[in-house]
């Protein structure tokens, strides 16, 4: 392939990078003293040390547990690092895996949601208790969620939790046309039938068929869907454009096992105390089990 013009390299706008740059200072600096504030003499001397090295331009290398923080007292510090010790374990499987690096991981009991009639209604009212109660309090959701490895059981979540909201729903549907453009419109418009697009579910791209209500809340970006017109939405972000957000109160469900590397861990270390952790699995009966898939590929250490 041919080398780009270097002169040229400017006016390149890769949406990714552009999104990263996109940061206000101002505000950051802001937030940043106001988190500075909150944080434990140990935490600031943490936090201090690796400032410090990074001005110097000495380099290092830090490793922080992130789950619960840091505590003066033997009986919560010796349940930090027992917690952090089981999320690193799920990590590395460190459990005897199949050919296709699967193991079965028992969970503990304090961790589970146990035997009741209605399973996902004990995880949500764990995740958000007395949820119509706080529907109005934007920081009520700010740290806390629920997590699934597939959109099929994410949009199931989704579709109970709106049953719960009170109020009027509406439903928004996407636009399903082809634009008839290029030498193979005609090929196109065979192959992109409506029902075809409109089945179409992908992660960041909402669905076909839109239900929501006001004061409900939407995915990715996390939003308080505060007005609801005949063809606009209006919304309060709550949560901002960021990855990997760490929850004081995290639900994790599991109708089916995760399916990829490292997905377990991801789901398991997103909260703050073990306390504030809960999961729920399920078998292919739909009954309440103890133990789940784990997937870890080995090869993904080796030059770690």
């Amino acid at each position: 392939m041919p080398r780009p013009n270097a002169a040229d390299m400017p006016t390149f706008t890769n949406k990714l990078i552009v999104d990263e740059l996109s940061y206000n200072k101002d505000e950051l600096e802001k937030t940043h003293a106001d988190m500075l504030l909150m944080l434990t003499d140990e935490q600031r001397c943490v936090h201090d040390k690796i400032m410090e090295s990074v001005g110097s331009d000495d380099g290092g290398f830090s490793f922080l547990y992130g789950y619960g923080g840091a505590s003066s007292i033997p009986a919560e510090q010796e349940e930090i690092a027992n917690f952090g010790k089981w999320i690193l374990s799920i990590g590395d499987g460190n459990d005897a895996s199949d050919e296709n690096s699967e193991m079965k991981v028992e969970i503990p009991e304090d961790l589970l949601i146990s035997y009741v009639t209605n399973p996902l209604m004990s995880l949500i009212d764990f995740v958000y208790p007395d949820l119509n109660d706080n529907l109005g309090d934007q920081l009520f959701f700010q740290q806390m969620g629920i997590l699934a490895p597939t959109l099929d059981s994410v949009e199931h979540v989704n579709e109970f939790m709106m049953s719960l909201i009170p109020g009027e729903e509406k439903e928004y549907l996407g636009s399903d046309s082809v634009c008839r453009s290029g030498e193979n419109s005609d090929v196109q418009s065979e192959r992109f039938i409506s029902k075809f697009l409109n089945g179409i579910k992908s992660s960041g791209i909402p669905n076909h068929r839109l239900k929501l209500k006001a004061n409900g809340l939407c995915n990715g970006t996390r939003l308080t869907v505060t007005h609801l017109g005949k063809s606009t939405i209006a919304a309060t972000v709550i949560t901002g454009k960021r990855a990997g957000s760490i929850f004081i109160s995290s639900g994790v469900y599991l109708p089916k096992p995760v399916f990829t590397h490292g997905q377990l861990y991801v789901a398991v270390s997103r909260v703050t105390s073990r306390k504030g952790l809960k999961l729920l699995i399920l078998d292919e009966d739909n009954n309440v089990c103890k133990e789940t898939t784990n997937v870890v590929y080995p090869e993904v250490f080796q030059k770690v």
